[in-house]
């Protein structure tokens, strides 16, 4: 028993530091995925201020298409938050973090 009690400690610090190492590379990808979703909802503004109107149904509804696949791609390729920044991300929101003018 004395043994599988070191080795189960052994193992908790190994993966406490696996985990450490690694947070530096998961914050970078989250900020990569939050720019591209930026990125998304600022052509999505485009589309639909500016060139909506413009369009035939048919080159509309391409262009939305184009949008949801890239929507569809981003959250495929997103990392999963955690719940305590997933609960923080929620509480801003509500908040009106992203209430924008321009979406009204």
């Amino acid at each position: 028993m004395h043994w599988a009690g070191f080795i189960a400690i052994l193992s908790a610090v190994a993966s406490a530091i696996a985990a450490s190492l690694g947070a530096p590379k998961t914050k970078e990808r989250a900020a990569i995925s939050a720019n591209a979703f930026r990125a998304l909802q600022q052509d999505v503004r485009i589309f639909l201020k500016i060139d909506l109107p413009a369009l035939s149904d048919g080159d509309a509804r391409e262009r939305l298409q184009s949008l949801v696949d890239r929507l569809q791609e981003l959250n495929k390729d997103a990392e999963i938050p955690s719940p305590k920044a997933w609960k923080r991300a929620k509480s801003a929101i509500d908040g009106g973090a992203q209430r924008y003018e321009v979406d009204q």
